[in-house]
């Protein structure tokens, strides 16, 4: 990439290749600890059963098995970000199971083994009536969120950023524009073409205007650029109008004649790289979230395109996503989007409207465990069950329904999660994680930055990836080892945006086309002293000759007639034969062009003003004759 060594000096490379057998010895000893720590009795509570060995942090670690990353057991930092919740908070209080109450020995009221659906379904009322088909145990608590690759040892948050949006897709949309902007027609030579380094620079200017207009009512952008109410970054960085140009020409993929006008310069090429670069680096704890999540649009004349996302429960990392803009997302959308988690043992949970039986049925082929609301409606759930107040329950081989105590409605959830989790309570803090993510990329959103034209959904749709990159990149920061757990978002974006424009001042501070004042201003802008940027043009002042006429020259002699300048006639130049001119000495009467040609006023040459004589003599001629006829 084209960063500066100094920004990049202190970041730090893993070497995967030195030390395998000690960390494997390492992993075995760390095995064998956690194994011995186990208790005899299967009553006690999950916290009990992974307890802390004498080796091991007792409160910010946990151990852990993640078949995803493949690298064994492995140390997590644990609750590092303020939105994760802790395992013990999803624990029933009692180690009661929730089964249907046993009734008295009455055969009125004796309880209905078996319930059939709409669909003819075959649920059962008790659990032992029908054997649990668990092909696994569900890693909801064992598996805590992870950086992979070279986001665990990173602590440079711009060499993190880079790893999302990287320089195959920065190199793309500056192919793409360039090429754009080569196409249009300019009256003059045209503006010049931009670099990765001047996009970088944009970017970074449109995550500092995230931060300084994120109000309901922003004012006008050219603000950020005004001496009165504006930031010294924006004007040093680069003109608004060169800022509104890139925006107006900004282009993210080669336009396709067969496609309509709108979609000639979408972004599936930049958001299906971003995604993979997502996936990359990040690997999920045990509860994650699926939902549909609206993107952040500023346009209210039409509805806003919606995403299909995976997040993180603990975290908001969003993992994984698809875009569909004509029609809505189902079964196999979502077995899409969770296909990086498969055979992981990991938990899903799931909205109402993508909720069903046979979607369980089929999550639990590959390994993983879901939690959702099933509508009432369902063909799947019996009449009798709904009308019931006597059956809370109802269980299949893989599957369980239970009705909500807080009116949620019917939860449908796999047999294979611990009996100790309280799943309705699970569900609560579970269900709205992608709906937090979609609010904290709103919350310094770049859509605040500019207003595009009416034509311009692709410039929306990046600007949203921009808003996905800063949000997960500050998630990877604070799980990287080398990283900061305790940096807030917005001191995150601002010195992302302030460390992405870096180079461009620089460039533009070795430049020569700026002037003292704002080479000054960029100056202070980096921290860099200002008394070299003095001296250098104190040094080019002194170099300067300038012409000047001795003061004895300046006045001419009386006796000098000074005649008209301009000739009747084009003469050639008595000091440059080549140029031909209308213009003379005004004393010698020697045809000399402008470049010669000196001029000076009545005052420097010492002439008198003869209009202004010829008045003062007929004014004092007029009062001596009316003195002279007073006297007769």
């Amino acid at each position: 990439m084209s960063f500066s060594p100094r920004v990049f000096a202190n970041i730090k490379h893993a070497k995967d290749s030195e030390g395998e057998e000690a960390e494997q010895e390492y992993n075995e000893n760390l095995l064998l600890t956690a194994l011995t720590t186990f208790p005899e009795t299967a009553t006690d509570s999950l916290v009990e059963i992974l307890p802390a060995g004498e080796n091991l942090k007792q409160e910010a670690f946990d151990v852990c098995v993640d078949p995803l990353l493949g690298n064994g057991m492995v140390l997590i930092p644990q609750n590092c970000l303020g939105n994760a919740y802790q395992d013990s908070d999803v624990l029933k209080s009692d180690e009661s199971d929730d089964d249907n109450a046993p009734l008295r020995p009455n055969k009125r009221l004796r309880l209905q083994s078996e319930l059939k659906s709409l669909n003819g379904h075959t649920w059962k009322t008790n659990k032992n009536d029908i054997l649990a088909n668990k092909s696994f145990d569900s890693a909801l608590q064992s598996l805590q969120p992870k950086c992979k690759g070279p986001a665990q040892t990173i602590n440079n948050m711009l060499e993190i950023w880079s790893l999302l949006l990287d320089e195959q897709i920065i190199g793309q949309i500056v192919t793409c524009t360039n090429v754009a902007i080569k196409k249009q027609k300019f009256k003059t030579s045209g503006p010049r073409l931009i670099d990765a380094v001047e996009l970088r620079a944009w970017i970074g200017l449109n995550y500092l205007c995230g931060i300084f207009r994120n109000a309901v009512h922003n004012g006008p952008l050219d603000e950020l650029w005004s001496l009165e109410l504006g930031n010294a970054i924006f004007r040093a960085t680069m003109p608004l109008k060169r800022f509104e140009f890139i925006l107006e020409n900004l282009r993210f993929g080669e336009a396709n004649s067969n496609e309509s006008t709108e979609e000639l310069y979408v972004v599936p090429n930049v958001w299906n790289k971003f995604l993979i670069n997502c996936r990359s680096y990040y690997a999920p704890s045990g509860n994650c979230c699926v939902d549909e999540i609206c993107m952040n649009f500023n346009r209210a004349k039409e509805k806003s395109p919606r995403l299909l996302i995976m997040c993180d429960v603990k975290t908001l990392y969003m993992c994984n996503g698809a875009f569909c803009k004509n029609e809505g997302y189902g079964e196999r959308d979502v077995l899409r989007i969770v296909s990086d988690i498969k055979g992981t043992k990991r938990n899903v949970v799931l909205q109402p409207q993508l909720t069903s039986i046979d979607l369980a049925y089929k999550l639990g082929k590959i390994e993983l465990s879901m939690i959702g609301i099933v509508p009432k409606v369902a063909k799947e759930i019996p009449p009798a069950f709904l009308a019931s107040t006597t059956i809370d329950k109802l269980y299949a081989e893989t599957v369980a329904l239970s009705k909500s105590k807080k009116n949620l409605g019917i939860l449908l959830h796999s047999r294979s999660l611990d009996k100790r989790i309280h799943i309705e309570h699970l569900y609560s803090l579970s269900c709205s994680a992608c709906q937090n993510y979609r609010t904290s990329t709103a919350l310094y959103s770049t859509i605040h930055a500019t207003q595009p034209a009416e034509n311009s959904w692709p410039v929306y749709f990046f600007q949203n990836i921009l808003d996905y990159a800063i949000v997960n990149s500050w998630i990877l920061f604070s799980l990287s080892t080398n990283g900061d757990s305790s940096m807030k978002q917005r001191d995150f974006q601002r010195h992302l945006g302030l460390y992405l424009t870096q180079q461009q001042l620089k460039r533009q501070l070795q430049s020569g086309r700026l002037a003292l004042p704002q080479k000054v201003q960029i100056s202070e802008v980096l921290g860099e002293p200002t008394d070299e940027l003095f001296a250098k043009a104190t040094e080019k002042t002194t170099k300067i000759k300038i012409d000047y006429i001795p003061i004895e020259k300046l006045k001419l002699p009386d006796s000098v007639k000074i005649l008209p300048k301009n000739l009747q006639n084009r003469l050639r130049c008595r000091k440059c034969p080549s140029r031909k001119t209308k213009t003379r000495c005004q004393q010698c009467l020697t045809p000399l062009c402008q470049k010669h040609f000196v001029q000076r006023c009545r005052d420097c040459t010492g002439l008198r003003d003869l209009d202004a004589e010829k008045d003062t003599e007929e004014a004092d001629h007029t009062n001596m004759s009316d003195s002279d006829g007073d006297l007769e």
